[in-house]
């Protein structure tokens, strides 16, 4: 058994277990996978055994906002295994890997979207908030109306493309926990991108807004397989105004389309006030996300804090040794200082507790309800973290 990273020389092998694993067989599916290979096959780590690839984990490179600090983390994707190799360890041994060279790298986060959360619970990741959709008739977006000077262009990735980025990477600027993606990843959408692109400029020109949809069928007229539908892959607004012209876009849709389905940020609040003549939203929890830290010193490196004290905790790390020992805390002005230490600790957490701590969304008196967190003399960690609702924006 060997643990790689694939080469070109791979394609093959990783198309037929990406199609056993997901069911994926079209020659369309296949073309483009082919050309996304060539880019991005050194991300995806593979378990060989006697020449045949087992099982594969890619590890994607981006960068995530932390409280206004860009710190690199990995987006785990794409985990597969072929039946007549699971249930051997193959998929922990290969995260375990990859966990382990990114805090070589100094990657501070790693996170996910689970098959199974209690498999990755015993990896160090913590739940995070589900994703959320909101499903609409687009007549419901009659108030809005679009700004004087705004414009709503439509076009494809070469037109249109990098506004979009432009958009995007000022967007996920203001989210915590936002995702900035590289050029590579760009790359791949500029490859593979099926949906329309639309994209709301201001008064000077510059690009406020993006919508990334796709619209099939037509009125409701040709039962359920002809129905009107706008699906909403992608929703950014740099303000209210753009905003008050993209719901005024969607809105227009109203002779076409039926049902809107579009994502809403978890850390959104506003939303009911969007559509009218809706007592009742057509709401929907999508799969939750997961993240754990993973270079713990990188990770409180610049880290925004509260107060001042100090504290020794043992950190609990099943898949990072070199996480699994005891730290000593220290803060003040706005600071933390983050070093191993030999002193008793005061108390001891888990990896999955301190992540959830670290992204804001649990408390250190939820933490001991949980049992990710035990000691007596861990009070200094109340207010010390900013309580806030994380947004992974990237699907992956």
């Amino acid at each position: 058994m060997t643990i790689r990273r694939m080469t070109l020389e791979d394609l093959d092998q990783s198309q037929q277990l990406a199609s056993y694993a997901y069911g994926i067989t079209s020659p369309e599916w296949a073309e483009t996978d082919s050309k996304l290979f060539e880019i991005t096959h050194n991300q995806t780590y593979c378990m060989e055994v006697e020449g045949t690839i087992a099982a594969s984990v890619r590890n994607i490179p981006f960068e995530q906002n932390i409280h206004d600090n860009w710190k690199d983390m990995g987006g785990i994707s794409m985990v597969a295994s072929l039946p007549e190799h699971r249930r051997k360890g193959y998929v922990r041994d290969l995260m375990k890997r990859i966990l382990n060279d990114a805090y070589e790298a100094g990657h501070a986060t790693s996170t996910l979207y689970p098959f199974k959360s209690s498999f990755y619970t015993r990896m160090g990741y913590a739940k995070m908030l589900p994703s959320l959709s909101l499903n609409v008739n687009p007549a419901q977006f009659r108030i809005w109306r679009n700004p004087p000077g705004y414009s709503v262009v439509r076009g494809d990735y070469a037109e249109v493309g990098k506004d979009w980025q432009e958009v995007h990477a000022r967007y996920v600027g203001s989210v915590h926990g936002g995702v900035r993606r590289s050029a590579t990843r760009w790359r791949e959408f500029e490859l593979s991108l099926k949906s329309t692109l639309a994209i709301i400029y201001g008064p000077d020109g510059t690009p406020q807004g993006a919508i990334v949809y796709k619209t099939k069928g037509y009125g409701d007229f040709s039962g359920e397989e002809n129905r009107g539908l706008m699906r909403i892959r992608e929703l950014l607004y740099l303000n209210g105004e753009a905003r008050s012209a993209m719901f005024s876009f969607i809105h227009l849709h109203q002779d076409q389309i039926v049902d809107v389905k579009m994502p809403v940020g978890p850390h959104i609040r506003d939303y009911s006030h969007w559509v009218t003549d809706a007592n009742v939203l057509d709401m929907k929890a999508h799969i939750l996300h997961m993240a754990r830290i993973v270079n713990l010193e990188e990770a409180f490196r610049n880290y925004p804090v509260r107060g001042e004290g100090n504290l020794a905790l043992k950190v609990s790390d099943p898949i990072i040794a070199k996480n699994d020992r005891t730290y000593r805390f220290e803060w003040e002005g706005g600071n933390i200082a983050v070093e191993e230490t030999e002193k008793t600790p005061d108390g001891e957490i888990s990896v999955e507790g301190l992540s959830a701590l670290y992204y804001g969304l649990l408390s250190p008196k939820e933490l001991i309800e949980l049992d990710y967190l035990v000691g007596e003399e861990c009070s200094p960690l109340e207010g010390l973290f900013t309580r806030s609702i994380p947004y992974l924006t990237e699907p992956f």
